[in-house]
């Protein structure tokens, strides 16, 4: 019946069926009008003049359709000429614009590349920042006029999930860094390894819910995860959020995000500018792929954007194989610490998170030997004062500079963030690997460590330590503090263990764990004391255990051991101890000399010995060094004068700790003392102490530019 009426309405717009019921209709009222006037009947001819006018009334509606309807189609044709001439316009003028803005943001790396100072510098960035943004509003506007007319054409090929979403996070790594953000992505690992799609509309969507985020974030993180919802019948359900602490946004503003040339509001988009085309990209690209695009916010909280792709899956191989172990991971508690755990678990470790150095430690004699640590320097008690860093198997730095200022530790992997998930999973596999190695090569590694650190020279019994202690991770820590200290290390790792190195060996000291297998800390001081009754001679037992409760130290003393300390144990302390408890009439090495992690007593503008022990006498790269120090030294300080000026504490703090690793690194002391204390009043928000040690940091900077000018002459 349908196609019946839509042939009749088709027939009713042609010319010639409207002329036949034209002159159908004056027929009739013809036949009407005879009849009428042969039988003499005025009601006929009444009837006759009504079908006439209706007739006519039929004619002219009819005329007056068609002539609209030659305006509409006249219309229809103007705007598909105008929508392809818009289209043309627009090409056209995007290439126009690009030819000279490719020379533009081209010269202007160029001329980054080149010596300048840092206000040339800052020009530079300037105009390939601007450049940039430029290009980015031409790309926004030229696909939203291709999905308006309707001529954008999706692709579909392979598509690797992880790569896409990791190249998007490295486009956008560099900004973030600069604003002392953490980014972090997530591929859940049980998504196949290759589905189908188009590869480039997804990245565009992820490449501009990234840039709003790093846009509206001032501080915190932002991670993108990539989850896997359901699979059946070879495709999948993906789900991907691009997580920020922004801003926010508040529910009236929600409901037009996604209008073109909309933003939050009119003061938002003067502040941080944009076409406001960005959003109503994404969900008509997520449209035209089937998806769903949505937002969850909370003002001063930050945002939540997602959007769900159904895609047909091509190959369900998993990215990497899996892992067995146990995995602590010290790090602030955030969103990229939640992605690195999760993406962890994923490929089957157990981890255990700790949001601090302390807390970290305590946790470190719960963990199996084989565990794997790792430690983010970004976490805030963090210091390179301190050694228990070096109980890490890994650490993770959120930039280069944090890496070079970190001291070159053998065997200890320091990692770029943002972590790409097949490094994650190399480093952890290496790191248990390495471990199970460990275990056995331990004690050779040992007594290769201690023949190095003697120099061949005899070592006295008064500087000889066993170490009684089972966890692998602090017997790393306590190893290196010995020898740092001058002082020979043996290692037990039980009870058992250290009654048999005393029966072979004697020993200035015993540092004792008190919990241990086999035999713990408490009966092998007992029998040593037994021992001792008869042969006539005193070792000092030191206890080294993470328990602190209050009757701890009592049970340590009744049992027989001479001290104590509590874990994490400090190199400080533990020199104070032993030097309490061994003898020193004979002599033995010279305590081994760390590098200073700490300002000098005499707060000497810049440590010639320092300098010397670093370049033995190399008086070209020592000055080569000390230019490069103060060519990237005056930058630093200008932006910790706009941090602080902008009240940017978390900024600050990121620049603070790479100048005091700079700084003690050259042994320029004054610098870092007045660094490590404009450091601690970052962490306590403290603006207007900040804000005088940064004008003090500039006055030292000048006395060791004067310094290094001075030395420099001289040689």
């Amino acid at each position: 019946m349908k196609t019946r009426l839509d042939v009749a309405a088709r027939a009713w717009h042609r010319p010639r069926a409207r002329s036949f019921c034209l002159l159908l209709g004056l027929l009739l009222a013809l036949v009407v009008l005879v009849t009428t006037f042969a039988q003499l009947r005025w009601m006929g001819l009444a009837a006759a003049l009504a079908i006439l006018f209706y007739s006519v009334l039929v004619w002219h509606f009819m005329c007056h359709q068609a002539y609209i309807e030659r305006q509409l189609q006249c219309a229809k044709q103007a705007a598909g000429q105008a929508n392809t001439a818009r289209v043309e316009f627009l090409s056209t003028v995007s290439h126009e614009i690009r030819t000279p803005m490719n020379a533009i943001i081209g010269m202007a790396e160029l001329m980054r590349a080149t010596p300048l100072d840092a206000q040339q510098q800052g020009f530079a960035k300037s105009i390939n920042d601007a450049a940039q943004a430029l290009m980015v509003i031409v790309d926004d506007i030229l696909d939203f006029s291709k999905i308006d007319t309707g001529t954008l054409v999706l692709e579909s090929h392979a598509l690797d999930l992880l790569a896409i979403v990791e190249a998007s996070v490295d486009v956008w790594t560099r900004r973030a860094q600069e604003k002392g953000l953490r980014l972090a992505s997530y591929v859940d690992p049980a998504l196949p390894a290759i589905l189908h799609g188009d590869p480039g509309r997804v990245r565009q969507i992820l490449l501009n819910l990234l840039s709003n985020a790093v846009k509206f974030t001032a501080s915190g993180t932002i991670t993108v995860s990539a989850r896997l919802i359901e699979q059946f019948a070879g495709q999948c359900v993906i789900r991907f959020e691009v997580k920020d602490t922004g801003v926010g946004i508040d529910a009236p503003m929600q409901a037009r995000l996604f209008m073109p040339f909309t933003q939050a509001d009119g003061s938002v988009t003067r502040k941080f500018g944009g076409a406001g085309l960005g959003l109503s990209i994404c969900q008509r690209l997520v449209d035209l792929m089937g998806g769903s695009i949505g937002i969850g916010s909370r003002q001063k909280v930050g945002s939540v954007f997602w959007f769900e792709l159904r895609l047909p899956v091509e190959r369900a191989t998993p990215h990497a194989p899996p892992l067995a172990g146990e995995l602590l991971l010290i790090a602030p508690d955030d969103g990229v610490t939640r992605s690195l755990s999760e993406t962890a678990t994923g490929f089957g470790l157990t981890v255990r998170h700790a949001a601090s150095m302390t807390a970290g430690m305590d946790l470190i004699k719960q963990l199996a030997p084989q565990a794997v640590v790792v430690i983010d320097t970004a976490v805030n008690d963090f210091s390179l004062a301190d050694d228990m860093w070096l109980a890490a198997s890994m650490l993770l730095v959120a930039h280069e500079d944090a890496r070079v200022d970190l001291p070159l530790q053998p065997g200890l992997p320091i990692l770029l963030q943002p972590l790409k998930q097949a490094d994650w999973h190399r480093a952890l596999s290496d790191a248990l690997r390495q471990h199970d190695e460990d275990l056995v090569a331990m004690p050779a590694a040992l007594d290769a460590l201690n023949a190095a650190n003697v120099a061949n020279a005899p070592v006295a019994d008064d500087r000889q330590i066993l170490l009684v202690e089972d966890n692998l991770m602090n017997q790393k820590v306590a190893v290196h503090q010995l020898h740092q200290l001058g002082y020979a290390v043996d290692l037990a790792v039980n009870g058992e263990e250290a009654l048999a190195a005393l029966n072979a060996k004697s020993y200035a000291a015993i540092l004792m764990d008190c919990q241990m297998p086999l035999m713990d800390g408490f009966e092998a001081t007992r029998r040593i004391r037994r021992n001792e009754q008869t042969s006539g001679r005193h070792i000092p037992i030191i206890a080294i255990t993470a328990n602190t409760m209050q009757g701890d130290r009592a049970r340590c003393l009744e049992v027989g051991m001479d001290d104590y300390l509590s874990k994490p144990i400090l190199r400080e302390r533990l020199g104070a101890v032993l030097s309490r408890h061994i003898s020193t009439k004979t002599t033995g090495l010279p305590a081994l000399q760390d590098r200073p992690s700490s300002p000098m007593p005499s707060q000497q503008i810049l440590d010639m010995n320092r300098l010397s022990e670093l370049f033995d006498d190399d008086q070209a790269s020592m000055c080569a060094m000390l230019d490069l120090f103060i060519k990237h030294t005056g930058p630093m300080l200008e932006q910790l004068q706009q941090a602080t000026t902008q009240h940017d504490f978390t900024f600050a703090c990121g620049i603070l700790h790479r100048l005091i690793g700079a700084c003690s690194n050259l042994g320029a002391a004054e610098m870092t003392a007045l660094a490590q204390a404009a450091d601690t009043a970052a962490k306590k928000n403290d603006g207007q102490r900040l804000w005088l040690l940064y004008r003090e940091l500039g006055d030292a900077f000048v006395r060791l530019c004067e310094q290094v000018k001075i030395t420099k002459e001289a040689k």
